[in-house]
């Protein structure tokens, strides 16, 4: 396996973060450029965060790409550790695969539906990956 494997998985998520800040961005200024908000009004109620009445589908969005931030710095942590240290199995590069392509699913359903229980799930179950990728982590470090 190659030194760098485990990198690309965390790669991928930070592309798609980006991905997902496009669409942020999309959702924030279509509603502007279409004249259902106007810009100069809306550049006002951003200047101190995100005011109570944005639209649920802009909020979403923003919400998503913030989530972003939040469990995947784990993820993170551990493919550098993984890294740098060289220990980085086969198990763990799936399953920093897995972790990427459960956060992607999670990200589209956020994104394009209001059922709670299934984004929970994939979050769940992201978390759950992320914690036997860290178990990894620890078991290779200790035991190599």
């Amino acid at each position: 396996m190659s030194d760098t494997a485990i990198l690309f998985p965390a790669l991928a998520l930070a592309w798609w973060s980006i991905v997902i800040l496009a669409f942020v961005a999309y959702r924030r200024l279509t509603p502007s450029l279409s004249g259902e908000v106007p810009y100069t009004e809306r550049i006002e109620q951003f200047r101190t965060g995100e005011p109570a009445d944005t639209p649920s589908r802009i909020a979403c969005a923003n919400r998503n790409y913030v989530n972003l931030f939040e469990s995947p710095i784990l993820f993170y942590f551990t493919c550098i550790v993984l890294h740098v240290t060289a220990t980085a199995t086969a198990l763990a590069v799936s399953l920093a695969w897995v972790f990427f392509a459960v956060r992607v699913v999670h990200s589209i359903i956020h994104l394009n539906s209001t059922r709670v229980l299934y984004r929970f799930a994939a979050f769940g179950i992201s978390v759950i990956i992320l914690c036997g990728l860290m178990a990894e982590m620890t078991r290779s470090l200790l035991w190599p």
